[in-house]
């Protein structure tokens, strides 16, 4: 249904406005665009021959003004372009008595989103507007299929709105419930038995996702770093996969930026007396790397065998200083080493060694060292975190000309920087030198130890205090708590002199005791070098939790100089 205009005259008249300022002040109505791209326009005039010309005028804004003025669009009408009817009641106004043949379109801009209709000229008497507003081009129906043929002209494609229709289907909104009848576009990828970069393609470019020759999608560039395995129910996890879910669940609180696999040869460099060496298929198992490194000592002129490597930059700088330094060690046995080290920082002569004494490592296993980022012992400028482009692995022996090679060659794999939870014990260099070691005594299954108390049965966490007195002797003389010795003055000096009570025993004291007859009394817990307390007549007083030195000399005297006498003093201390 068309709508009259308010033109902004009387009854809708439309009035002639000579320019931008004068349509925004006549008061002529404003016509929302927004979903549409065109407007039909009739023109009603009061009398068959008057002719005018019609402005539509665009604005990118929802209120009009001249700052967001984009465009007027004028059609003259002409009085051959009018018809006369006398049917008043037809376009709904009681003078027009003539109207277009035909409604004339303007299509808009695509950033037009307000219209106003304006006259630029006419002849005598009042013009009226109703319009239609629509969306396709210049007022006609949505594009009629368009078919497409080939090069040679004797193939039709798929006409484009079926093509758009077909690609509409397949969009769908976040949370789109599904449907088995529902239309999608397969994605493609391309199977790749060996790792490979496809093509030519080069650093920046897009590329496509590979798979490997059984159909799982690499998420590595190297080959020996494909993916976990297939995935299935929980009896379908075998006993490598179960392990590398365990690792996940263990450190899934952790941030862990990794410096080096420590798995393939290339580009590490040996010190003087390191040869051989080697990759490994023996490697951590809940690891993802299925490679290690292991290397042999064949000369004798220094204790330390080792290997560096220049690294591409890593930036670790975004963990906390209680971090870890982590690395994996294996060896046959452990006798002739003194320590086995890692080395992190800019380049050979400018790093931090994380070193540990192997005494209480086992024998061909892997063992995961963890050191404080606190524990590194500095070369040079040492270790720099937000820009790490150097490591080594190596130990030292025992000797220098302790050599080893073959079956007795050191395994290393993965050195990385871990961030330190609350409830996790950092080791900080020489396990044989710190002073707490917590370890767990009984069975735990993969359990969680008790915090309060628990049997050696129930794996229940130890900590042993590394000090020769293991009975720890001088805390629990401190901390034990004898018999009481009690003493008593019957009447005190009748100076202003102290008297003694009683004499603690030979041990440290936190407990005195004392009552006072008559006259009250001041108490000395030093041998009357100063008063302790003050204890009023005929009454008694517990002072806990004080520090009484082994064998002090307990004393009383008068409450007041020059007062009166006390009697029957009585102490009891321990």
């Amino acid at each position: 249904m068309s709508i009259l205009y308010d033109g902004g005259g009387t009854s809708n008249d439309m009035q002639v406005d000579t320019d931008i300022a004068a349509v925004l002040a006549s008061g002529s109505g404003n016509i929302d665009v927004s979903g549409v791209n065109f407007i039909d326009i009739q023109l009603i005039s009061a009398a068959a021959g008057d002719t005018s010309t019609v402005a539509v005028l665009e604005f990118s804004g929802a209120t009009p003004s001249a700052a967001n003025f984009i465009r007027a669009t004028e059609v003259p009408i002409l009085a051959a372009d009018l018809v006369v009817d006398g049917d008043l009641l037809m376009v709904g106004l009681s003078t027009a008595t003539a109207y277009l043949k035909q409604p004339f379109p303007v299509q808009f801009s695509h950033t037009t989103k307000t219209v106003k209709l304006s006259l630029s000229a006419e002849t005598a008497g009042a013009k009226y507007i109703r319009y239609v507003l629509g969306a396709g081009i210049l007022g006609k129906s949505p594009i009629s299929p368009l078919p497409v043929v080939d090069a040679a002209g004797n193939a039709f494609l798929s006409t484009i709105d079926s093509a758009v229709t077909d690609i509409s289907l397949a969009i769908f909104s976040e949370d789109d419930p599904f449907s088995p009848t529902s239309n999608g576009m397969q994605i493609l990828v391309v199977r790749k038995d060996t790792g490979a970069m496809p093509g030519s393609a080069a650093d920046g470019d897009y590329t496509p996702l590979q798979t490997d020759a059984t159909g799982q999608l690499r998420t590595r560039d190297d080959d020996l770093l494909t993916s976990m395995g297939a995935v299935g129910g929980a009896a379908d996890v075998d006993g490598a996969q179960r392990e590398q879910l365990r690792y996940i669940g263990e450190n899934i609180d952790q941030v862990a930026i990794l410096f080096d696999e420590v798995s393939a040869t290339a580009s590490w460099g040996e010190s003087a007396d390191a040869t051989g060496l080697t990759q490994e298929t023996d490697h951590v198992p809940e690891y993802g790397a299925i490679k290690s490194l292991s290397f042999d000592k064949d000369g004798t002129t220094v204790v330390e065998a080792s290997y560096g490597k220049t690294i591409s930059s890593v930036d670790a700088s975004v963990l906390p200083g209680t971090a870890t330094i982590t690395f994996f060690v294996k060896r046959v046995n452990y006798t002739d080493i003194a320590t086995v080290f890692v080395r992190v920082g800019t380049d050979v002569s400018n790093y931090a060694e994380f070193s540990i004494d192997p005494v209480d490592f086992t024998a061909a296993v892997w063992e995961h060292v963890s050191i404080s980022l606190h524990g590194g012992v500095t070369t040079g400028t040492g270790l720099d975190l937000a820009a790490i482009t150097y490591v080594a692995i190596g130990v030292t022996t025992d000797l220098a000309g302790d050599t080893f090679s073959g079956a007795n060659g050191v395994f290393f794999n993965s050195i990385a920087v871990h961030s330190v939870s609350e409830t996790e014990l950092a080791v900080s260099g020489d396990v044989t030198s710190n002073a707490v070691r917590v370890s767990s005594v009984g069975n735990n299954q993969g359990g969680n130890w008790p915090k309060d108390a628990g049997n050696t049965s129930g794996s229940t966490p130890r900590i042993v205090i590394a000090t020769d007195d293991i009975n720890l002797a001088a805390i629990k003389a401190a901390l034990a708590s004898g018999a009481p010795t009690s003493g008593e003055d019957l009447l005190g000096e009748s100076d202003n002199t102290y008297a003694t009570v009683v004499t603690a025993p030979a041990r440290q004291c936190h407990y005195l005791h004392v009552s006072v007859g008559n006259g009250g009394a001041r108490i000395s817990i030093d041998g009357g070098s100063t008063v302790g307390f003050y204890v009023p007549a005929n009454t008694e007083r517990l002072f806990p939790n004080l520090v009484i030195a082994s064998g002090a000399v307990i004393q009383a005297k008068k409450l007041v100089d020059g007062g009166t006498q006390y009697t029957n003093a009585f102490a009891s201390v321990w």
